[in-house]
């Protein structure tokens, strides 16, 4: 059974590596971002906006409800299989997450 806090861990994590998908517009770690968001279709045009390449999956990526569904599914696989490794891999995502609410938390005091 899956304790409270991992769920926690997990859920945080899933959320964030979900919106560094869909909505973060820098390009991540040696770019794994846009790597993974132009081998689904996703380009850019001269404005940096998002153009969908037709029939790709690449609509899908870019929502965060829609990407999260599958990032869920395979964390929960993850768990199921290990659920100490999958604590510990998701810890990093959790605790970006966390200090990203808290940043937004701050920025949206200070404008009050």
């Amino acid at each position: 059974m899956i304790d409270l806090l991992s769920l926690v861990i997990v859920s945080l994590a899933v959320w964030r590596i979900s919106n560094m998908l869909a909505d973060e517009e820098q390009e991540g770690l040696f770019n794994s971002l846009d790597w993974i968001r132009y081998k689904v279709g996703v380009r850019y045009d001269a404005n940096s906006v998002p153009v969908i390449k037709p029939g790709s999956i690449a609509s899908g990526i870019l929502c965060m409800w829609c990407n999260s569904i599958w990032i869920g599914i395979l964390f929960t696989v993850a768990l199921l299989c290990n659920q100490e490794a999958t604590v510990i891999a998701s810890l990093p995502f959790a605790l970006s997450a966390i200090t990203i609410m808290i940043e937004d938390w701050r920025n949206n005091e200070n404008k009050a």
